[in-house]
């Protein structure tokens, strides 16, 4: 089929029709006088591109403009080069004649190439990606230079997010091949290229088109494109929207409406500088859920600097969060009952206090963290923390040792759930799940550690008079000081305020965040992202998610007791004997949320993790096996352990509207599950064992629902999901499930 025919219009906006000149010199003369273009005065201000150009960028706010190309042919590299320097000229040259220089020069030329997955591709195909690529790219590129990042950029009327070029091998002959030198002005609009529509949707509009006789073998279903002139492509084209299009061209029903095996189309994207012609940087891969994996050099670079910077420490600091925290467990293993003169109960309410405290701080801290520098508040809380740990060495009574542990969970509440808001103001969705199980691998290894710190500690008993537990106290508060003085120099603040971030690292850091979040929104007051969380009804149901996970991981406070009911006689080997248990939950714990991250998914590893301990804690309840009974113990430390990132880099990705939202969301969810650990422990009373059944039925139970809340949230998130797209374009950001 023959190009669609045009009017042949050449750069001065003449026709070779001398009737047609005639009227246009009229035209002209009336332009003058009634309605000039500032650029060209020899031209309306309608009818210059360059002017009508310039508005759609005032009025949209946007920085750049241009067609983003599609190369789908790969014959003839020299072919493509040509055709890229034709197109410059021809840009070059037709901006020379608007007056428009100052327009060029914020175009910005996107070419989308990829041999293995494009070489041939349909125009349906094309569409596809490029539905993904618009709403995927337009709040990123068009954010004006210092913005905050959290004004709302529009896609608006710029044909850059709504319509797209494709080169084919039919249109890069006619462009190669047929039109003439760039040199010459081209009159016969030989050279073409596919205008694709992004909008058109099969079913929408060609209804039954399908039933028609076939056109050259292939039936009208592949419309919404259509071939134009590629000498004016940059400008007469792509000024369009703001007015009528243009009468003379016809649509195309060449190609065909081969359907995509998957949603997901991934494919390399370059950005051209218009000078050298370097390629800049690829485009993301897009999930289900309109998530990206980081491709760039550029964020790759920042992700790993970030890594190097936030990981160590928040990992160190967490490290020493549970030493200090724990350490009664272990010191009832040397004369803590008998120095404090307490009971089993009281033992067990010392325990617990100390999450009534965490539970007290825990909303209050995670609404300050956004006012104030997190590095300086992270560090000061850690700080307190260990002077209070460091004190619990002078406890003499029950009351003195619940005085000193109530204050320790004040003190402490501010570092986990700010650590998990840290992250997530950094990581996107596909990295948070994999960095919040390092980091909590920290609280494994600290089991893991503090028994082999014990063994090495408790040999100090007696030493100038003091316990081997007070010891322990002292020794472990101090190391926690240290620490709290280097984190103030090392975490980071907010993207745009971390000082060991360049400024284009600062920008990079904030948008890749923005543009990876569901419905994201301006900024609030703490206050207000308070009420949002509490009025979100997702935030309950994750509430009631991380509080079943954590009644279930109740055994955490008790298994060096569980494990000397095995009935080992040397401490040192009960001390030994609760390190693998919790080194191999740290190790797969891991992998797991590498795995949860790198598929984007939550709810099958999440019910995968949660059968594994439901089957640990049934062995745990059947036999005394001393054998069989460690091994249930390593089983439910795994299960366990591995649900727990997931469920917080679930709530992070999907209740962080805003910072202060996802601050009080992620607190909130913290807060309230942690009641769990006020009531657990009256599960495992000493009188239980060793096979305390009750609390390992109890725990089974627990992690069964938290399994079935997490089929809730995904159903849920399904349907909202659905009225997403429902709403408007299919290819929106979405929740992750």
């Amino acid at each position: 089929m023959a190009a669609p025919t045009t009017t042949g219009t050449n750069h001065d906006g003449q026709v070779d029709n001398p009737l047609e000149q005639g009227r246009q010199f009229l035209q002209m003369l009336r332009n003058r006088i009634t309605n000039p273009s500032t650029r060209n005065p020899n031209m309306s201000w309608e009818s210059n591109a360059a002017d009508q150009i310039a508005l759609q960028l005032q009025e949209d706010g946007h920085q750049k403009w241009g067609f983003v190309i599609y190369r789908t042919t790969y014959e003839s590299d020299n072919g493509w080069a040509e055709f890229i320097r034709r197109l410059r000229y021809q840009m070059d040259d037709v901006f020379e004649y608007l007056g428009g220089r100052d327009v060029l020069q914020k175009c910005k030329l996107t070419v989308i190439e990829d041999r293995n997955t494009l070489d041939g591709a349909s125009t349906d195909h094309v569409r596809r990606h490029f539905q993904q690529w618009a709403i995927h790219n337009y709040r990123l590129e068009q954010s004006p230079s210092g913005n905050d990042g959290t004004s709302q950029v529009a896609i608006g009327r710029s044909s850059r997010y709504r319509y797209a070029l494709q080169v084919d091998g039919d249109s890069l002959h006619s462009l190669v091949h047929e039109a003439p030198d760039p040199a010459d002005i081209d009159t016969t609009s030989k050279g073409w290229v596919k205008l694709i529509d992004k909008s058109w949707y099969l079913g929408r509009s060609e209804g039954g088109f399908e039933v028609y006789e076939p056109i050259e073998g292939v039936t009208e279903r592949d419309v919404g494109w259509m071939q134009v002139a590629y000498q004016d492509v940059m400008s007469e084209w792509f000024a369009f929207p703001s007015r009528t299009l243009p009468s003379s061209t016809t649509l195309n029903i060449k190609g065909s409406m081969e359907k995509s095996k998957n949603d997901e189309v991934v494919m390399t994207e370059y950005v051209q500088d218009p000078e050298t012609g370097a390629k800049l940087h690829p485009v993301a891969k897009l999930d289900y859920s309109g998530a990206a994996a980081k491709t760039g050099p550029r964020e790759i670079k920042l992700v790993r600097k970030l890594d190097l910077w936030i990981m160590p420490m928040l990992w160190l600091m967490y490290w020493l969060n549970y030493l200090d925290r724990n350490a009664i467990t272990l010191a009832k293993l040397n004369t803590l009952e008998e120095d404090t003169n307490i009971t089993s109960t009281q033992y067990l309410t010392c325990v617990s206090i100390l999450f009534v405290g965490y539970i007290v701080a825990q909303v209050p801290s995670n609404m300050l963290i956004t006012r104030v520098r997190p590095s300086w508040y992270m560090a000061g809380a850690m700080a307190l923390w260990a002077i209070v740990s460091a004190l619990t060495a002078l406890a003499n009574s029950y009351t003195s040792l619940l005085v000193t542990r109530f204050l320790l969970g004040i003190v402490e509440a501010p570092f986990y759930p700010g650590a998990i808001w840290l992250l997530g103001v950094f990581y996107t969705r596909k990295e948070i799940a994999t960095r919040i199980s390092i980091l909590y691998s920290a609280n494994m290894f600290a089991m893991c550690s503090a028994g082999l710190i014990a063994i090495g500690v408790f040999d100090m008993h007696g030493m100038a008079g003091v316990s081997g537990w007070q010891w322990l106290f002292i020794i472990q508060g101090a190391l926690t000081f240290v620490v709290a003085v280097a984190s103030a120099f090392v975490l980071p603040n907010q993207p745009l305020d971390t000082w060991w971030l360049t400024e284009e690292e600062k920008q990079l850091a904030h948008n890749r965040v923005t543009r990876d979040t569901v419905h994201a929104s301006s900024s609030t007051g703490s206050i207000q992202g308070l009420l949002v969380a509490m009025k979100d009804p997702r935030v309950w149901l994750f509430v009631f998610m991380q509080h079943m996970h954590l009644a279930a991981n109740g055994f955490k406070n008790f298994l060096p007791t569980v494990v000397e009911t095995l009935g080992f006689e040397d401490q040192k080997v009960t001390l030994a004997l609760v390190t693998p248990p919790y080194f191999l939950a740290g190790v797969i714990s891991v992998l797991w949320a590498a795995s949860s991250g790198r598929f984007n998914e939550r709810t099958w590893h999440l019910t995968i993790a949660k059968g594994i301990a439901v089957v640990g804690f049934i062995i745990g309840t059947v036999t005394l096996n001393t054998g069989a009974r460690y091994f249930s113990m390593i089983l439910f430390c795994i299960g366990t352990y591995c649900a727990n990132s997931i469920i917080y880099a679930w709530t992070a990705s999907t209740c962080g509207q805003t910072v202060q939202k996802k601050a009080s969301a992620l607190a909130l969810v913290s807060t309230i599950s942690n009641v769990a650990f006020i009531w657990t422990p009256y599960l495992w009373p000493s009188s239980d064992a060793p096979a305390f059944r009750p609390a390992m039925i109890s725990s089974a139970g627990f992690s069964i629902v938290c399994a079935g809340s997490a089929w809730v949230m995904k159903f849920w998130l399904m349907r909202m999901n659905r009225k997403i797209r429902m709403d408007g374009d299919k290819r929106v950001l979405r929740y992750a499930y």
